[in-house]
């Protein structure tokens, strides 16, 4: 018989708030444009932001493409900004405008789309059970 105190379910939901009052790092939101089913993601995580290739794949997996089918183009209103500043777009194989990222350059989102080829990455692939071969 499993035996668990009454605290660790009583207190779960302030325990996740006050996580996440922890996590103040930068935050990268996408917005994508529609046929997409999704209008925005907002990704967090820790000091410094989240890891470049986490956007990209979370960015994959909502436009239902590989990252070789992706090209991030710096936004011309925030040319030169860094940071949670930053801003670019993001144009699919046909040049269209699919989405824009705030809060991560063109460089980084490039760079990480560039490995993800590299592993032969593809969403809907060795996902995020049992093993981490796509972590």
């Amino acid at each position: 018989m499993l035996m668990t105190s009454a605290l660790s379910f009583a207190d779960a939901s302030a325990m996740r708030a006050a996580l996440a009052g922890n996590d103040e790092g930068p935050l990268v939101v996408i917005e994508l444009r529609p046929p997409c089913p999704s209008e925005r993601i907002e990704i967090s995580g820790g000091f410094d932001g989240p890891d470049p290739i986490h956007v990209v794949k979370s960015l994959c997996r909502a436009l239902e493409c590989g990252p070789g089918a992706l090209l991030a183009v710096e936004d011309p209103n925030a040319r030169g900004l860094r940071g949670d500043a930053a801003r670019c777009y993001v144009l699919n194989a046909a040049e269209q405008r699919v989405a824009r990222i705030c809060g991560l350059s063109f460089a980084y989102v490039n760079v990480a789309a560039s490995a993800l080829v590299n592993r032969n990455w593809r969403p809907g692939q060795n996902r995020e059970m049992g093993v981490r071969a796509d972590a």
